[in-house]
């Protein structure tokens, strides 16, 4: 069947993907041209990166036959179709069955969109809720697309002051964070504060990461307890309360406290009914109030002891492997600097590293090859993935988050990685180890030292023999690369043969 061929019919279409540029356009550009062959009048409202463009208006809503969500993220304003047919999709699948989704939002749709007009909207269908796990995705997705412009102007920021205070001023990189700075007025007291101001922001990516993920779950009921779960994951409570020794939650608290808040208010805002008078109580003060006291007291009680006491054993462990060969010691310093990417571990690893070298007991040189390695091993493979295997592996919000960890890597800033642990754990975490720990051991086994706690580009300089530094560098990175683009073409070509679609 190629098309009901009947004018007159119309459909309203919504594209979204994570990065907001190139799949949103695509699909939408696809659906426009299956209407124009199946005689379907169809207008398509994009939510990108620019925010919402070629809005539908309540008189193209109010005559609309049927309605397409072709989106990777949270819906804006899904409100405004309740009690329409729709069919609800991937972003990628218009550009496959274009025609196919048309007509099925017309003859065979999901369901009607629920609710009240102003309030969230449920999203229950013929086929039954989405799957927890496919709900998950999608949360996940939403919240690393509002994350990436975080992870960017943050290492702008770092990356301006760091090499206008080394090349501009000519002033030596360590004294950068000096509080004194801040007094000394000019051009060096501009840096100082641009560079506080990088890492400033830095302390909002996980805030920001567990609000989205919230808010694609619950809608606006979830982005307090969101955000607030975010803020405990990034360690803001400690510094608030003066706990000098607090270790955050890092990627896996903001992944479990965004899930957790989201969750909780959309069993909230589903279960409590209240008089029409005393309505505007319950988004306004029961589900933030219930919500907010209930991430304090998950956080309070299970993730800050969970993962502070894995941290604490992770630091314990590392500290009774000082007495071992050095082959050993650089594995477990490089393994647990690539484990979190900046995170609780890391931080841990890095304390007792530090601390070696300045005791000169161990040099730092497995440290800061792992702080790099894996941003510019993920960064590769989003490059050429496609002249590897013939096709890109990673999703186009990837792509984007790859050139930018590419970059960050060589500013020693491991933070541009992040968006690939949080969609892929699995993936992730095991080659960026991998790869850190056979770059790091590759290095020091070739005689490469370094003392001074100078990650890329700012402490290669200091390094004693670097070719082989080079040498273990390259072949991390190396690693890393290929081996997500291997494992993630193994996954995508079985998932095919299989006939299932998969977002990696």
């Amino acid at each position: 069947k190629q098309g009901i061929q009947e004018s007159g019919k119309t459909v309203l279409a919504v594209t979204s993907c994570a990065a907001g540029i190139a799949h949103t356009y695509m699909a939408a550009e696809a659906l426009q041209q299956a209407g124009r062959e199946l005689g379907i009048n169809v207008y398509v409202e994009k939510q990108g990166a620019n925010g919402i463009e070629d809005r539908h208006t309540p008189d193209k809503i109010k005559k609309a036959d049927g309605i397409v969500f072709a989106v990777d993220t949270k819906v804006k304003g899904k409100e405004r179709f309740v009690g329409k047919p729709y069919v609800q999709t991937k972003v990628a699948d218009p550009l496959r069955r274009a025609k196919e989704i048309l007509l099925a939002s017309l003859e065979k749709p999901d369901g009607k969109v629920e609710g009240e007009v102003g309030e969230e909207t449920n999203v229950e269908t013929s086929k039954g809720v989405k799957g927890i796990l496919s709900e998950m995705g999608q949360a996940v997705m939403t919240g690393i697309s509002y994350m990436i412009p975080i992870i960017v102007s943050a290492g702008l920021m770092l990356g301006i002051a760091k090499l206008s205070w080394m090349y501009i001023l000519g002033l030596d990189i360590n004294d950068l964070a000096n509080a004194t700075n801040g007094r000394a007025g000019g051009a060096q007291e501009f840096f100082y504060f641009l560079d506080q101001f990088g890492n400033l922001i830095f302390k909002f990516l996980y805030p920001i990461f567990a609000m989205f993920v919230a808010y694609s779950i619950a809608d606006r009921v979830g982005i307090v307890g969101g955000f607030l779960g975010g803020i405990f994951a990034s360690g803001l409570h400690y510094t608030l309360w003066g706990i000098q020794d607090g270790i955050p939650s890092g990627f896996l608290g903001a992944l479990v406290l965004g899930l957790f808040s989201g969750y909780l208010a959309k069993f909230l805002n589903e279960k409590i009914k209240l008089p029409k008078n005393f309505a505007a109580m319950k988004p306004m003060f029961l589900i933030p109030g219930l919500s907010v006291l209930s991430v304090f007291i998950f956080n309070q009680y299970l993730i800050d002891p969970l993962f502070g006491s894995l941290n604490s054993i992770m630091a314990k462990f590392i500290s009774s492997m000082t007495g071992t060969g050095e082959i050993t010691l650089s594995a477990i310093i490089a393994g647990a600097t690539a484990f979190d990417l900046g995170g609780p571990i890391n931080k841990a690893a890095g304390a007792i590293a530090i601390g070696m070298a300045a005791d000169h007991i161990f040099p730092l040189t497995p440290r800061v090859l792992a702080i790099v390695i894996p941003p510019m091993g993920l960064g590769l493979a989003t490059i050429i993935d496609r002249f590897i295997v013939g096709r890109r592996v990673f999703n186009k919000d990837l792509q984007i988050a790859g050139n930018t960890a590419f970059i960050l890597g060589f500013l020693a800033i491991s933070e541009g990685a992040i968006p690939f642990m949080l969609r892929n754990p699995l993936i992730t975490i095991p080659i960026n180890i991998l790869g850190s720990i056979l770059g790091a051991c590759i290095a020091v086994a070739l005689g490469a030292v370094q003392w001074y706690p100078l990650p890329a580009i700012w402490g290669w300089p200091l390094v004693e023999n670097f070719l082989p530094y080079g040498i273990g560098l390259i072949i991390g990175v190396l690693f890393i690369a290929f081996g997500n683009i291997f494992i993630r073409y193994a996954l995508i070509k079985r998932a095919e043969r299989q006939g299932k679609d998969i977002k990696l």
